[in-house]
């Protein structure tokens, strides 16, 4: 019964199943029968297998295996010199076995995923690299060892040094190899040569060790030479040490060439990276520019209303009278950009010194300023009575100057621009000029016009300062807009991909230039140099003859009321015209129509009435600084940039003039602090600085870090290699040891991973870096989202009846919270930034523990570079400190003789 079922299963199959399985087994199982038949013939030849073994019989054919066979010669192998043919027949069947199941799990692996096989690199493009002229890796292996044909940067050959903005270096250097590598070359062939006399004496005595223990033993080559690995180690040995034309060693060469392509594989990593990669290198959400807090411009329309004020009474009003103006010494007031004659002479552009500032547009006015400072006057232009003066203008009515510093970034430009069209559009603002007409027909006219409208007062000065801050601010966001599209998609520069890996780092040094040049020109106010020639007259006969007969300056600083009580009365220098005192006063008025009501309050002008928040005021401007996480889109490395730009720029400028007010006590009245203030002067002298030790460590060492996270891990490689070169002379000597298993020996081991680990550095650190990126922006956007909610909960409130939203910021936003909070969230920003990027460093220094190597490189025992860096910024701002304090203790106690 069970033989009929076997049949018709057998039936069955047969006519059913296409048999391509068995068929399969039945292939390889000749195959591999055959094989085996074969190898033990192979075997049989040399002796691993004796005569009568059963393999080797006729009718045994196809009871053997390939790994029994192997494992019955293993057995009969006896590792001395007198077996070595048996010893190298095995090895040669043993290395035919593996490649053939090599082979063979190549091919099912070619059928299986070919698509993914193909989009595999070639083993030979590992270490091939495009352009190695502008490597910045090969550049710095050239310039310190100095071997030509090795590494082909611009450095070794004719090719020009580029620079991120593909400029060439056009300084003369000496022929390469400089004078300094040949030099080197000469100290390495000496250092060589000592230890080839070294080696050769080890290899002479256990020559002489050999011969006595073999004769007295009997034992060819001594009992010690029992291992095989004996002579290829001498072999190895001299081969590492064999000198070479250039002064290096065969095995220092060979370092190089390690090093070489160890940079090249970190580069087409770094390169892949940058070619798969879709959107920003800081993430596809993450924005690179950051915008500061918009700064407050009330000054700015201060002036320009007064400037205005003094153009329409100057060119309508003569002296006390009304009218038009008949004196002939007095023409027509306009706005004009003027430079010197000089400058248009090298301009060479027949524009002459002057250009109309109404429909000049910012381009045209900054090359008439020969990409420079725009100098905007207000008076009166005649070549007869101002030939010296630049453009034939005099300063009738004030000067104002944009400066467009910095690098020529498209937003910081753009942003330089829109000063100066805010400039442009308050010069020929309709409001502004009804303001001031009426104004002046309410102060000059005669009989005065006291219907007119609008009045220019308190209310009025803050809806104008207003409507400009938001102007400033839709331009400011343009701005930004317009630099993030130059960037472009891809926010990885070709230069940077030219530069290889060793460039990786300096798109942080692009973020803290491009942030830093933005908030640079946003709080880069446009500074009025002059004010109007009366008010200037007025301000210096004020410092001379009223600090002269009263010993002080009450009022305000334009008044001219002071000035009658005189004895004698002063008269204005520039100004000689009948009337003065009216006009003074008037355009006293113009100008204090802003501080009234507050329109035209400044960083350092605010006074809260406290003396304590007037300086914060003073040291981070009246809306403070919380408002930097406003932009929580923005990266948070562009964030803090621009935050430690913003309060360097207001810390510094601000600085100036406590150190002013400290030495003439003028501005101490201007900050509210009176008598009291003074003895105080030392607390918020060194409050002051330590504001501008946040911002330094904000704006220009953070984003710096993983840079120099970066370059110090770099410059620790290039000691691993120098110490390298210096060290593979006695790892070679090291190699003449008898005892020990493998080629290395127990000595020699240690060597061949630190060949690893200096050929892997480069791969790891790149990965570090971009490691280092992701987890930081992770942290920190984490962070942002959660930071209102430990606020809100620092500050107290009820869950149930005031749930958390957005707006609570407004509740705890005083100027002392603002202060504190904002340094909270820096030191964890802070903490966390260098807890992140001490991985660039730490990685390829720690991960070699995975393959037990606990022998240390040579720049792994120095120090972190950034607690460095902190702790000399702490020690020279403590210095910095005294000597500031001492010397204006000292300018006081001048300015007080004086006195």
């Amino acid at each position: 019964m069970a033989q009929r079922k076997s049949r018709t299963g057998a039936v069955l199959r047969y006519a059913l199943l296409p048999g391509i399985v068995p068929r399969l087994a039945d292939i390889f199982a000749h195959t591999f029968l055959l094989a085996g038949w074969y190898m033990g013939q192979v075997l049989a030849s040399v002796a691993l297998l004796p005569p009568t073994h059963p393999a080797l019989r006729p009718e045994n054919f196809g009871r053997f295996g390939v790994f029994s066979l192997l494992a019955a010669a293993a057995d009969n192998l006896t590792l001395s010199w007198r077996n070595a043919d048996k010893i190298l027949v095995f090895l040669a069947l043993l290395a035919g076995l593996a490649l053939f199941a090599l082979q063979l799990v190549l091919f099912l692996l070619a059928i299986v995923s070919s698509p993914a096989l193909a989009a595999i690199t070639p083993f030979a493009d590992l270490f091939t690299i495009d352009d190695p002229a502008q490597k910045i890796d090969r550049i710095l292996l050239d310039r310190v060892f100095g071997i030509p044909g090795v590494f082909d940067s611009c450095a070794s050959t004719s090719a020009p040094c580029l620079d991120f903005y593909g400029r060439g270096n056009n300084a003369a250097e000496p022929a390469f190899p400089y004078p300094m590598h040949a030099a080197l070359h000469a100290m390495f062939n000496f250092y060589n040569g000592g230890l080839l006399m070294v080696a050769l004496i080890v290899m002479l005595y256990f020559a002489v060790a050999v011969t006595v223990e073999s004769a007295v033993t009997g034992t060819p080559f001594g009992e010690r030479f029992t291992h095989a690995w004996a002579p290829f180690r001498v072999c190895m040995a001299a081969a590492l040490l064999i000198p070479l034309s250039s002064g290096l060693s065969l095995g220092q060469m060979g370092v190089l060439y390690i090093a070489k392509g160890g940079g090249a594989l970190a580069t087409n990593v770094w390169e892949e990276f940058t070619s798969t990669l879709s959107g920003s290198y800081m993430g596809s959400a993450e924005r690179m520019v950051a915008m500061a807090p918009v700064p407050e411009i009330g000054y700015l329309a201060q002036f320009m209303f007064t400037v205005k004020f003094c153009q329409i009474a100057e060119n309508s009003i003569n002296g006390g009278g009304s009218g038009a103006r008949s004196d002939p010494r007095r023409a027509h007031v306009d706005a004009y950009i003027v430079r010197s004659l000089g400058d248009s002479l090298l301009a060479g552009d027949g524009k002459g010194t002057f250009l109309p500032l109404a429909g000049t547009p910012y381009t045209e006015a900054l090359a008439f300023s020969r990409n420079r400072a725009i100098t905007i006057r207000f008076g009166e232009r005649s070549a007869e009575k101002y030939p010296g003066q630049a453009g034939a203008v005099e300063a009738t009515c004030g000067e104002v100057v944009v400066d467009p510093e910095g690098p020529p970034e498209v937003g910081s430009q753009a942003l330089y621009e829109t000063y100066y069209r805010i400039i442009t559009d308050m010069w020929l603002n309709a409001d502004f000029k009804a303001g001031a007409a009426c104004l002046a027909s309410r102060t000059l006219g005669d009989p005065p016009d006291t219907t007119c409208t609008p009045v220019p007062d308190g209310a009025w000065a803050q809806e104008q300062v207003a409507e400009y801050e938001a102007i400033l601010r839709m331009w400011a966001e343009d701005a930004r807009q317009a630099q993030e599209s130059a960037i472009g998609e891809a926010a990885i520069p070709p230069e940077l991909v030219r530069a290889g890996w060793a460039g990786a780092a300096l798109i942080f040094d692009r973020i803290a230039s491009l942030n830093g040049a933005m908030t640079s020109a946003l709080l880069h106010i446009p500074s009025p140099t002059r004010m109007p020639i009366l008010m200037e007259d007025i301000k210096a006969l004020r410092a001379e003859k009223l600090k002269m007969a009263t010993g002080s300056l009450p009022g305000q600083p334009f008044d001219p009321r002071d000035l009658v009580h005189l004895n004698p009365p002063a008269h204005p220098r520039h100004y000689p015209f009948p009337g003065w005192y009216k006009m003074g006063r008037a355009m006293n008025l113009a100008y204090t129509t802003f501080d009234v009501s507050g329109a035209a309050h400044t960083a350092h002008k605010y006074d809260t009435g406290n003396a304590f928040l007037n300086t914060l005021n003073f040291l981070l401007g009246t809306s403070g600084i919380f408002d930097i996480r406003a932009n929580k889109s923005a990266h948070p490395m562009a964030q803090l940039t621009a935050l430690g730009r913003s309060i360097v720029e207001r810390s510094t400028r601000n600085f100036l003039i406590f150190v002013g007010a400290f030495v003439g006590e003028k501005a101490l009245g201007v900050l509210g602090l009176g008598d009291l203030a003074k003895a105080a002067a030392d607390f918020f002298f060194t409050f002051a600085l330590i504001g501008i030790v946040i911002g330094f460590i904000l704006a220009y060492v953070l984003p710096f870090m993983p840079l120099i996270y970066f370059f110090v891990a770099m410059a620790r490689w290039m000691n691993g290699l120098f110490e390298a070169m210096l060290a593979v002379p006695l790892w070679a000597i090291a190699h003449l040891r008898v005892d020990g298993p493998g080629l290395p020996g127990k000595d020699a081991a240690a060597g061949y991973i630190l060949l690893l680990e200096l050929f892997l550095r480069p791969t790891l650190i790149l990965v570090g870096l971009l490691g280092a990126v992701l987890i930081f922006s992770g942290t920190i956007m984490v962070f942002h989202d959660i930071y209102d909610l430990i606020i809100v909960n620092m500050a107290g409130h009820d869950p149930v009846t005031h749930p958390v939203k957005w707006t609570d910021a407004e509740f705890y936003r005083g100027p002392v919270d603002e202060f504190f909070y904002t340094g909270m969230y820096v030191v964890v920003v802070y903490m966390a930034a260098t807890s992140c990027f001490k991985m660039v460093d730490e990685v390829p220094s720690q991960i070699m523990r995975w393959v037990s190597l606990t022998t240390p490189t040579f720049g792994e025992s120095n120090d972190d570079p950034v607690e460095q860096i902190q702790s000399r910024i702490y020690s020279g701002t403590m210095l910095a400190t005294s000597q500031i304090q001492g010397g204006t203790g000292r300018l006081g106690a001048i300015a007080a003789q004086l006195s």
